[in-house]
């Protein structure tokens, strides 16, 4: 999806803990939101994508 500024984002589904994980282009992790809408917290670094990463994105 593309975020307010038009770049790229993803979002993960993280259903053990009922939140939306965002995650930046680079794999970073962005924030969460709990799926009724509501933040969570902001960017927390183990939370990223970065070790399987170049997986999904190619």
């Amino acid at each position: 999806m593309l975020n307010r500024d038009g770049k790229r984002q993803y979002i993960s589904l993280d259903f053990a803990h009922g939140m939306f994980e965002y995650i930046d282009p680079l794999g970073n992790h962005v924030g969460e939101y709990r799926l009724t809408g509501d933040f969570n917290s902001s960017a927390q670094p183990d939370h990223g994508l970065k070790s399987d990463f170049k997986k999904f994105v190619r």
